[in-house]
């Protein structure tokens, strides 16, 4: 019998353990996926800026930047994403919950009336150069868009409400 009741109060305790491990994993979870997606956003904006000023450039004369000077800005690009996504941690999710729902709304309307390929198919046609931008590709980017904002406005209005109720 004593065996018995150690055995549950062991288990109790590890349980006890684990849960407050995955409470701990996934309260830094969500603080830390903002910045990841913050730093992501920031590396690309950098590098669509450069690749746009290498073209200007480009085209005006013979100016090049070199490695230092990229991987500076790259950085810099980095940790300016990585601030955004910590200090607007909220917005960066809503707008990435705005965007799932505009697509799996977008989606299920294509399921059932039909006309747009599977994902597969769209990555094997890209890859063997065969892609093609359709009315009905054209018709979907927009219907996921127009979702997304439509999933954004009402998610804003929700965190306003919530926030406008809090003292």
């Amino acid at each position: 019998m004593l065996r018995l009741v150690l055995v549950y109060t062991m288990t109790a305790l590890i349980a006890i353990v684990l849960v407050r491990i995955l409470g701990l994993l996934v309260k830094y979870t969500i603080k830390v996926g903002p910045i990841i997606v913050g730093t992501i956003i920031g590396v690309l904006t950098i590098f669509l800026i450069l690749s746009t000023v290498s073209a200007i450039f480009d085209v005006i004369g013979d100016y090049a930047m070199g490695p230092i000077e990229t991987s500076i800005l790259v950085l810099v690009g980095a940790l300016l994403g990585m601030f955004a996504g910590y200090k607007l941690s909220r917005i960066v999710g809503i707008l990435a919950l705005s965007i799932v729902s505009g697509y799996t709304i977008t989606r299920g309307l294509t399921i059932f009336v039909g006309h747009y390929p599977h994902e597969s198919r769209l990555v094997l046609d890209l890859f063997n150069d065969e892609i093609k931008l359709d009315y009905y590709f054209l018709t979907y980017m927009f219907l996921m868009f127009v979702f997304t904002l439509i999933s954004l406005r009402y998610q804003l209005s929700k965190a306003v409400k919530k926030s406008s109720h809090m003292p």
